[in-house]
């Protein structure tokens, strides 16, 4: 391990790069932007495009739609964006955009619906309302039940269009009314196909893209793209020219020239690979597609790669990172007869507190499904190890305070009822102050408990020194 190299992903981008600096064609001595530095030249590149913006003929049609706050925003997100923006700017028609967006709507269109239509849970709410009729044919819950069955009454041969029109009918359902007396299964029939219609409306209404439709503002959009094209152009120039001029690289360019060197140079390529017994990527969640790119370039037996991530920890989107890279490298070492385990085992709780936190987030994330969209990940419980966490209560338990109320409000609120409870928890049980912590998500909120301990006069000098601990973890 001591001879082992650790490190982010930018710095072995830089590592390779300074090794290969006559490959990559920059200058050996250059310097790396930090974040905070890139965001001042991109701020400085977008308003010197603005600024040409403002003369030039060929961005006219774009100044009539947006004004100069709106604009000089969008040129900075272009130039933060600006690798991706590239290779969708390269791939895309400069005079038919509209007819292409239509094209790419219709395509996903037919894939959504196509999924919805196969879904278990759908097909299974369909078969229910197949199976299930009332006595009395003008009964509320019967007359919504014609209706979604006629909606879902799709021919083979109907158009896309046709399929949609008819579904739609699925957002109109109503689940108010319907008597018990109507059907032959009585209450527990009609709470069933009740069951059954929310379902399908639901699902329909989840399917976003279905009830999507170009319009008039696309149309004018449309027209302003090749604007905004050389609108992009003009303004990576700049931004590269400021580099330049201070022979540097942010972490994009780490990203991009490196890869370009191993991609295209067989001998560099070669030697990093040579320079790898194995490679172990953490929070493989938080890589973008390059970076699952440069991985492989690095590491292309599978024998030799280990990934380590937590789909759930997506909701961050660091720098760009890719939740459907996470599962498409997942599934890529299914394909290949590589191990995929399972790290569900916590050290850091006690039982009941998992329990209770398994139900309440199972039917929140949902389960695993069939055709599950990429970016989905579903519920995973979490088991405890080994005798678990100890603890000085003789049936453990979790409590959940809500307070109502902005942040501002409901923060002293919530810190001086948890200070309460905590010593009510002191007084009743045998937990001492030593047993408790306080563990806020930032250290913004330390005030607030810091405050309501020091109120608390029940509680020893120490035992308000002691309660307060920050983690990084929520």
């Amino acid at each position: 391990m001591d001879a082992a190299r650790i490190s982010t992903i930018h710095n072995l981008c830089s590592e390779i790069l300074h090794a290969h600096p006559a490959e990559a064609g920059i200058d050996p001595r250059f310097s790396v932007l930090d974040e905070t530095q890139a965001a001042l030249l991109v701020q400085e590149a977008a308003e010197a495009t603005l600024a040409w913006a403002v003369a030039a003929e060929e961005t006219t049609p774009l100044l009539a739609l947006l004004r100069e706050r709106p604009l000089l925003d969008l040129i900075a997100t272009l130039l933060v964006n600006r690798l991706t923006v590239s290779e969708v700017v390269d791939s895309l028609p400069a005079d038919t955009i509209f007819d292409h967006w239509q094209a790419q709507l219709i395509a996903r269109q037919r894939e959504q619906m196509d999924r919805l239509l196969a879904d278990p849970d759908f097909v299974a709410a369909h078969r229910c309302l197949l199976t299930n009729q009332a006595i009395r044919t003008d009964d509320k819950c019967e007359i919504q039940r014609q209706s979604a069955l006629a909606a879902l009454s799709i021919p083979a041969d109907a158009s896309l269009a046709d399929r949609r029109r008819l579904l739609a009918a699925l957002n109109d359902i109503v689940l108010v009314g319907g008597s018990k007396g109507s059907w032959p299964g009585g209450k527990e029939q009609l709470d069933e196909v009740k069951a059954g219609l929310r379902y399908l409306r639901e699902a329909y209404r989840s399917q976003s893209l279905l009830a999507l439709n170009l319009n008039r503002q696309d149309t004018t959009v449309a027209t302003v793209m090749p604007a905004i094209y050389r609108l992009f152009q003009y303004a990576e120039e700049v931004y590269n020219r400021l580099k330049t001029e201070r022979d540097a690289l942010d972490f994009d360019d780490l990203e991009a020239l490196a890869i370009e060197l191993l991609e295209n140079l067989p001998a560099v390529r070669s030697y990093w690979q040579a320079q790898l017994q194995a490679l172990l990527v953490d929070e493989f969640q938080d890589t973008n597609a390059r970076q699952a790119r440069l991985v492989r370039l690095l590491c292309p037996d599978p024998g030799k790669l280990f990934i380590v991530g937590d789909a759930k920890q997506s909701i961050y989107r660091f720098r760009g990172a890719d939740v459907t890279v996470f599962a498409a490298e997942k599934g890529q070492i299914q394909h290949t007869d590589g191990a995929l385990i399972d790290l569900d085992t916590s050290y850091r709780a006690h039982e009941q507190l998992l329990t209770d936190m398994n139900g309440l987030l199972a039917p929140v994330l949902g389960p695993d499904r069939p055709h599950r969209p990429s970016w989905v990940a579903p519920f995973a419980p979490l088991y405890p190890g080994g005798k678990g966490v100890a603890t000085n209560l003789s049936t453990p338990y979790v409590e959940f305070h809500l307070t109502a109320g902005n942040k501002a409000e409901a923060l002293p609120l919530a810190a001086t009822a948890l200070v309460t409870r905590l010593a009510q928890l002191h007084a009743d049980t045998d937990f001492g102050y030593g047993d408790m912590a306080i563990l806020c998500r930032t250290s913004g909120a330390f005030q607030y408990y810091e405050d309501a301990l020091d109120s608390a006069d029940s509680l020893p000098h120490g035992g308000r020194q002691g309660l307060l601990r920050a983690t990084g973890d929520p």
